[in-house]
């Protein structure tokens, strides 16, 4: 059961760093060219740090960061109003 007070309606939010964007063709070019740039970078990065018991724990570490870099680049390009429906 929901406490008193968490249930809205749905409205525009409040709080900008919530909010969703629908991308048009060219925000959806842009976002998917960051990805590659980021699944790029941890190929390239996986040649000189290769999975094994000494290095696993650094390169799931590298794997993390660079998830939450590209989600943040990609808001970045979702937020731009050019970009956006």
């Amino acid at each position: 059961m929901a406490q008193e007070g968490t249930q809205r309606t749905r409205s525009k939010m409040n709080n900008p760093e919530f909010q969703t964007h629908k991308l048009n063709p060219t925000g959806i070019q842009k976002a998917d060219e960051i990805s590659q740039w980021f699944d790029e970078l941890l190929d390239n990065i996986k040649n000189y740090v290769p999975e094994g018991p000494n290095t696993g724990r650094f390169l799931a570490l590298t794997k993390t960061q660079l998830e939450l870099a590209c989600q943040y680049a990609r808001k970045g390009v979702s937020i731009q109003p050019g970009n956006q429906e």
